[in-house]
């Protein structure tokens, strides 16, 4: 018989250890429940799956035309696009769900958790539950884009706002589980601003001792009390987000944040440390990367970022057609407008945390926008930015791809 309550986790194959970890530290302390993995991706060949541990396929999920979103979005994108359609399953078996990141660990039973979700249809945990004290990053304009709640972790009860609240969810993701949060995206994050304002029942837990990160350790200490972790000195630590953090460089505290290292917060290097040893007693190793199957076509050409979001607005994404196929029609469409002629690992990602200002090719068009300034007058030129903030996203260029094509 299922439990009442259970947990889960969503992945690619390459987080599989992680997977196995989270798992691992949520059974331990509670062993009366259940722990599901999805696997977005399939393994290229055969992959054993542990005794007792429940897996779910990304392609055995009722989703409908599952490849096409596989081309729509990348990994990240695909994994968040399909938290919903996956916990909507599970729910018909337990009365209780918890979806937790996969690079999330619990050191304490989450009890608290389950009682708001007797009476609640869903529980969110806030980023930051007190104003952030300075510039550093990420900062309150860069939690305005990212979201109001992490949307690693989220819990959900089966009940009747729940009916209304999963669909939406998993159609909202299905159509914009884009990760570009100047456009207002961020996976499935920005999406969950609106679910209290949108379905009753939704619980903000502000419990300090949930979805300890980088964002929020200005307001929560972490101390080591007889082996056991207490946020604030007061609180069993529920669970820790290791958001950010990669194992293979662990002297590095996160990518994403500047505000804390374990120089100016040398508590956590027993956290991380142990965080460390238990994905390698799952098995985890820094020479062990797995492919992923839809970062290529069914040729091995490379899919970049471009061709995602040329596909996410081309009509060979309404025909139901593979394409992954280089035989196909998606892919002879990329190949006669030069779409494949690119170098991965060398598809450039920046923003004002990691752009080095002083680039010349960010001089040259620095230069542009002077002339354009200098030739088109403020008037015009104010509604040349207008226009480019609009029109820098590939899904707004139809026209461009595909200009012959009704929309």
């Amino acid at each position: 018989m299922p439990a009442e309550t259970a947990a889960c986790t969503t992945i690619t194959l390459s987080y599989w250890e992680y997977a196995l970890t989270v798992r691992e530290s949520y059974l331990r302390h509670h062993p009366e429940s259940d722990f599901h993995i999805l696997v977005v991706d399939a393994p290229a060949g055969h992959f054993d799956v542990p005794p007792g541990v429940s897996v779910t396929w990304g392609r055995d999920l009722p989703v409908a035309n599952f490849h096409s979103l596989a081309m729509r979005y990348n990994a990240m994108e695909l994994i968040t696009s399909l938290k919903a359609p996956f916990i909507r399953q599970l729910l018909k078996d337990h009365q209780r769900v918890i979806h937790l990141d996969a690079d999330v660990l619990v050191y304490s039973r989450l009890d608290d958790i389950f009682e708001r979700l007797e009476s609640a249809a869903a529980v969110l945990t806030p980023h930051i539950l007190s104003p952030l004290p300075d510039h550093y990053q990420p900062g309150e304009p860069d939690l305005l884009l990212a979201g109001d709640h992490n949307s690693g972790f989220i819990g959900l009860s089966r009940r009747a706002e729940t009916e209304g609240l999963l669909p939406w969810l998993e159609t909202r993701c299905r159509e914009a589980c884009y990760d570009e949060p100047a456009r207002g995206l961020c996976t499935d994050q920005k999406w969950f601003n609106l679910m209290p304002c949108l379905f009753p029942g939704v619980h903000i837990e502000r419990s300090p001792r949930f979805n300890v990160a980088y964002w929020n350790l200005h307001e929560r200490k972490l101390s080591l009390e007889n082996g056991a972790w207490r946020v604030n000195g007061l609180l069993p630590l529920g669970f820790f987000h290791f958001s950010g953090w990669n194992p293979s460089q662990p002297e590095v505290f996160t990518k994403h944040a500047s505000r804390y290292g374990f120089y100016n917060r040398p508590e956590l290097r027993p956290l991380f440390d142990g965080y460390l040893e238990s994905l390698k007693n799952q098995g985890w190793q820094s020479h062990s990367p797995r492919t992923y199957p839809f970062a290529t076509f069914s040729n091995g050409q490379p899919i970049s970022a471009l061709i995602r979001h040329v596909y996410s607005i081309s009509p060979h994404a309404r025909t139901g057609e593979d394409p992954f196929n280089a035989a196909g029609l998606f892919y002879a469409y990329c190949r006669e407008k030069n779409l494949l002629k690119f170098s991965p690992g060398l598809e450039l990602s920046h923003n004002r945390w990691n752009t080095n200002h002083a680039d010349y090719r960010l001089r040259i068009i620095r230069s542009l926008f002077k002339l354009a300034l200098f030739l088109l007058g403020p008037n015009t030129y104010w509604a040349l930015l207008e226009f480019l903030s609009s029109a820098t996203s590939v899904r707004s260029q139809h026209a461009i791809f595909f200009p012959k094509t009704k929309r």
